[in-house]
């Protein structure tokens, strides 16, 4: 396996599998990544430098990797743990025909160790409120509930955060 910065060539599979994403939440009854929330081709092209694929032979998993997110700055019915400085994880996506052979996870502990090299001590991401399986996986890879954000176009989100050591 290998993961990576994505590059220009990789945006239509990036976008193809969003799609597939958001068909996967729907089937699954999921009201995340549906109409105008639904990923857009040109947030990926905008948030490029943000976004790392993972290959094992070809695409199969993505995500995007950033800094601060303003839309974490106010967190209600609990707080982060932390105050300082995070990454922030978003827009995680696996083809539904990759699905439960670890690209995710693999994914996330490739981001915690970029985390941990920058001596960023912590990374918080959002999801749905009715996406039992993320909120099953942040729990099962020791991401803490701290309460809710609402963010500028997809609103209210349950947030997770997790301690590098």
């Amino acid at each position: 396996m290998k993961f990576r910065k994505a590059e220009i060539k990789d945006a239509d599979i990036i976008y193809k599998m969003y799609l597939d994403g958001s068909e996967s939440l729907k089937r699954d009854e999921v009201n995340q990544w549906q109409e105008d929330e639904q990923p857009k081709y040109r947030e990926i092209i905008e948030n490029l430098s943000d976004i790392y694929i993972l290959e094992d032979g070809e695409l199969v998993s993505t995500v995007r990797i950033g800094g601060h997110d303003p839309q974490y700055d106010k967190i209600y019915s609990g707080s982060w743990i932390t105050n300082g400085e995070y990454y922030s994880i978003h827009k995680v996506a696996t083809f539904s025909t990759k699905k439960n052979r670890g690209y995710a996870k693999k994914m996330f502990l490739e981001g915690e160790n970029m985390a941990k090299a920058d001596n960023i001590k912590s990374i918080k991401i959002d999801t749905h409120e009715d996406n039992i399986k993320m909120q099953n996986f942040l729990t099962s890879i020791n991401y803490k509930y701290c309460g809710i954000v609402y963010l500028d176009v997809e609103g209210k989100r349950f947030a997770y955060e997790k301690i590098l050591e």
